[in-house]
């Protein structure tokens, strides 16, 4: 864990959730924000796999804030798996699969979901949901509509649909209109996964990875590593993720593909993944009191590049390094 953490830091990262959490990892980040060396900010998700499972897991927060929350460390978020993934043909889509496999229902439906969520509202915590199908991604949204109307003006959640691989074109503007926050594994832009072509058959898999559309609506991106291993580090790396979204072509042991992964209009800009990874994932995080910006009143968190992002050739963004990364005004890597 450490050395994992001390990787991300090195690299620009003050702050970050972990989508799946155990009580060990939890326990261990509060002993290191304990005795100094933590120098981020660390949210913990609970898992669950079924709507009866919610009770276990808001006690199971409520717990791990009492024992092991901090300044630093925090304990929110729910995270739970709306469908499985295009690869293997769990995903939950709105069409039926190119090679007759047999369709995926959604883990919950919209009522199940909604309340869940209506529960978590009343419980002032967060749900963070995996989905990549496209039917999986309208059920959400169908469930956050439900639950808001349930609630009413008590509504305060803040929502998070991760991976979000097929969105029909019908469902952009409602993930603004519902304040829905999107988060992207960017590395993955460049065609990291191979493979489910298949399932999704050539139309499908050419439209994958859509993020521009809610953008221009100005809808909410977030970006995170989706990295599960050592071997994966680099990938952690926000500038590895930037140039291969901001591109959509892969990096593999330093060589940049020369494939670009389809459709080339969607190579994101590279204010908007800055605006991801700081001030939009602040807000996800509930830390956009204290940080994501720099001004007055917040916390010093930034860091020193050795060259001007914004002006740097789109593929070599990944080798824009941190000189110094500040964490509440200390230097936490590097030097001045």
């Amino acid at each position: 864990m450490g050395p994992m953490l001390a990787y991300l830091r090195d690299h620009g990262v003050t702050g970050l959730l972990e989508a799946i959490s155990d009580e060990d990892t939890v326990r261990t980040v509060s002993e290191m924000d304990k005795t100094g060396t933590l120098n981020m900010r660390f949210e913990a998700s609970y898992r669950i796999g079924k709507p009866g499972d919610v009770e276990t897991a808001m006690t199971t927060l409520r717990r791990w804030r009492s024992q092991y929350g901090t300044a630093h460390v925090g304990a929110h978020t729910v995270k739970f798996f709306l469908d499985g993934t295009n690869e293997i043909g769990t995903s939950s889509l709105l069409a039926p699969f190119s090679n007759g496999a047999k369709s995926v229902e959604p883990a919950m439906t919209k009522e199940e979901l909604a309340g869940v969520l209506v529960k978590l509202n009343q419980a002032d915590m967060d749900m963070h949901l995996h989905m990549v199908g496209d039917r999986a991604f309208r059920t959400a949204l169908d469930a956050v509509e439900i639950a808001r109307k349930t609630v009413g003006a008590a509504w305060k959640q803040r929502v998070t649909f991760a991976h979000c691989e097929l969105i029909d074109d019908a469902d952009f503007a409602r993930v603004v209109d519902l304040d829905v926050t999107l988060n992207w594994t960017p590395h993955w832009s460049g065609g990291y996964f191979q493979g489910n072509e298949p399932y999704l058959g050539q139309e499908r898999h050419d439209n994958e990875y859509r993020f521009q559309p809610v953008i221009a609506f100005g809808g909410r991106i977030t970006y995170g590593s989706g990295t599960v291993s050592k071997q994966e580090w680099d990938r952690s790396d926000p500038f590895f993720g930037m140039q291969i979204a901001h591109t959509r072509r892969d990096i593999e042991k330093g060589l940049v593909s020369d494939l670009i992964r389809k459709p080339a209009s969607e190579m994101l800009q590279l204010q908007d993944l800055v605006a991801g990874y700081t001030r939009n994932s602040a807000y996800q995080l509930r830390l956009d009191d204290k940080a994501g910006t720099l001004q007055k009143g917040k916390s010093a968190d930034f860091m020193i590049l050795d060259r001007n992002l914004l002006h740097t050739p789109a593929l070599e963004v990944s080798k824009v390094t941190p000189k110094t990364v500040i964490f509440e005004g200390r230097v936490v890597s590097g030097h001045f």
